[in-house]
């Protein structure tokens, strides 16, 4: 959630970002836009995260030094194939997370797709980066462990 009147940055081409601002008007939303050019040559801070495939995370956690795993799919998903010892928390209930992961260990977000880690890991109440989505887009998600199952 943004908060009402919140300056955004938007990030995309020149089409994107006018389709962006054409959406954000027919929701009555007139904040400050800035883009992502001046946001970097203002000097403004500039976090990145990177991605980690199923591969990487399932020896990581055989080897028993994996990160903290916050599953963010829906609680059904979850139930149907888990990966292992994790943390289910579904994308809509981040906030619950807030405070309770300590800032210095990474964390990694998984999903079916990368779709919704991708946004968990830009929330920052997921903890800390170097928060990675998992795996990276176009993986198969949650679905390539399906052949590698951890636990059931």
């Amino acid at each position: 959630m943004v908060p009402w009147k919140a300056p955004l940055v938007l990030i995309g081409s020149e089409a994107e970002l006018k389709e962006a601002v054409s959406r954000l008007h027919r929701v009555a939303y007139e904040g400050s836009v800035l883009l992502f050019e001046a946001w970097t040559k203002a000097g403004l801070p500039v976090a990145t995260s990177g991605t980690i495939t199923p591969a990487e995370l399932y020896q990581q956690m055989q080897a028993g030094n994996a990160p903290i795993i916050v599953d963010v799919r829906m609680r059904y998903e979850w139930m149907a194939l888990r990966i292992g010892t994790v943390v289910n928390r579904p994308i809509t209930h981040l906030a619950e997370l807030s405070g309770k992961l300590d800032p210095n260990l990474p964390v990694v977000a998984v999903c079916n797709s990368a779709y919704r880690s991708s946004l968990a890991v830009g929330h920052k109440r997921i903890g800390p980066l170097p928060a990675k989505p998992a795996p990276a887009p176009g993986k198969a998600g949650a679905r390539a462990w399906s052949c590698r199952r951890v636990s059931r």
